[in-house]
């Protein structure tokens, strides 16, 4: 991330509180967005299987219906788990966090936070 240009005071940024806030606010309902698709790939995932398991117990008497049910259970099951294998949205890194600006000015150090939140919503 680029450091600030010409800075050189905190007060110099009096949005930044509000800024803050609204950033905050927005990277938590993208995690929660992210964690309601990762439940329900997971219930669908589940589901899929039940049906998979269903379908082909008995193969000897699958038929078409059958067969194309079972199908779509797999490719179900399939696609649930594309949308849970990413896992979570991007976050900081606490220990990048700690190393990178414990000694840093506080506004430099919430400028530079909430300017990788942004660039990693971007990515999200």
């Amino acid at each position: 991330m680029p450091p600030i240009e010409d800075y050189s005071d905190p007060g110099s940024y009096p949005s930044l509180e509000l800024i803050e806030g609204y950033i905050e606010r927005t990277v938590d309902s993208q995690e929660r967005r992210v964690t309601s698709m990762d439940q329900r790939g997971g219930v669908l995932l589940g589901f899929a299987g039940v049906i998979v398991g269903l379908v082909f117990r008995d193969i000897d008497h699958l038929h078409g219906w059958g067969i194309v049910g079972g199908v779509l259970a797999v490719l179900a099951g399939a696609l649930a788990g594309a949308v849970i294998f990413p896992g979570t949205a991007n976050t900081l890194s606490p220990v990048e966090l700690l190393e990178g600006y414990a000694l840093e000015d506080p506004a430099v150090t919430r400028f530079n936070t909430l300017s990788t939140l942004a660039d990693l919503f971007k990515e999200d």
